[in-house]
């Protein structure tokens, strides 16, 4: 297994790097602008090693720069934080941005466990990622998530996917949006503050018609019985569970767009 270290210094991206590999874990060790194009160019790394010390080296956003590229089965991801791990760093792993938080100083002990872990958990390597394909139509498209790190990474995807994208932070701010400007579609995450996702969703269906609505994807880290359906319970035209994949998305706009057509070919 081929690791990526990332740390702000060279002494610490050596010293991790020398770790891994006294374990049979052969390391790259990179600065984050290196580490981003060499995940973007898509050589072939098992882990991924980031710290996490700002103002330094932000590693949240480097994972998260990182994500768009590679889901979590492709390439797993261990955040070294220097410092706490506060409720940013939780909900990177909570989201599945990241797949594990250590606080530093790191026992070598505890770095080998989690990454024995990771490496027992993680998927038989993907298919080269499909070439992301230009749209025939650009969609306009709002995202709704509290979440900085997840507002970070579906706006890169979106416009990534060729469609324009602008970000609000819940639920209230989403009808708002939608009331001020038209939408093609809106992916919303389920859980926000002020207003959720699920009653954002119901106040748009009861105020705007099928055909005057952006189409409504829903987002959620929650896999359990019945999510879905709550969801589409409350409006909701499609669901899409956290980590959000490229090629994931690239079909739920597809199906954005070919709704957004439709009137006009009945027309």
């Amino acid at each position: 297994m081929q690791v990526l270290v990332v740390a702000a210094e060279q002494t610490e991206r050596r010293v991790l790097a020398m770790q891994t590999e006294l374990w049979g874990a052969p390391a790259t060790a990179a600065e984050p602008a290196e580490a981003s194009r060499l995940v973007a160019e898509g050589h072939n790394f098992g882990l991924a090693l980031i710290e996490h010390r700002r103002p330094l080296i932000d590693g949240l956003s480097l994972a998260a720069d990182l994500r768009t590229h590679k889901g979590p089965g492709e390439l797993p991801i261990v955040l070294i934080v220097a410092g706490p791990i506060g409720e940013e760093e939780t909900s990177a792993a909570d989201s599945g941005v990241v797949q594990a938080t250590l606080a530093k100083p790191v026992a070598p002990q505890k770095l080998h466990d989690v990454m024995a872990q990771i490496g027992l958990r993680r998927q038989a390597p993907a298919a080269p990622a499909p070439e992301v394909e230009s749209p025939a139509i650009s969609l306009k498209v709002l995202v709704a998530d509290d979440n900085t790190l997840n507002q970070n990474m579906l706006r890169r995807q979106i416009s990534k996917l060729g469609h324009q994208v602008d970000v609000v932070s819940n639920g209230r701010q989403a009808v708002s949006a939608v009331e001020n400007q038209p939408y093609d579609a809106l992916l919303m995450d389920v859980l926000m503050p002020e207003m959720d996702g699920l009653q954002a969703a119901e106040e748009i269906c009861r105020r705007w018609t099928p055909s005057t609505r952006p189409r409504l994807i829903a987002l959620t880290a929650m896999t359990g019985p019945g999510d879905e359906e709550r969801c589409m319970k409350a409006g909701f035209d499609d669901y899409m569970s956290k980590p959000v994949h490229l090629d994931e998305l690239a079909e739920a706009l597809k199906a954005a767009a070919g709704f957004r057509a439709l009137p006009k070919a009945l027309g």
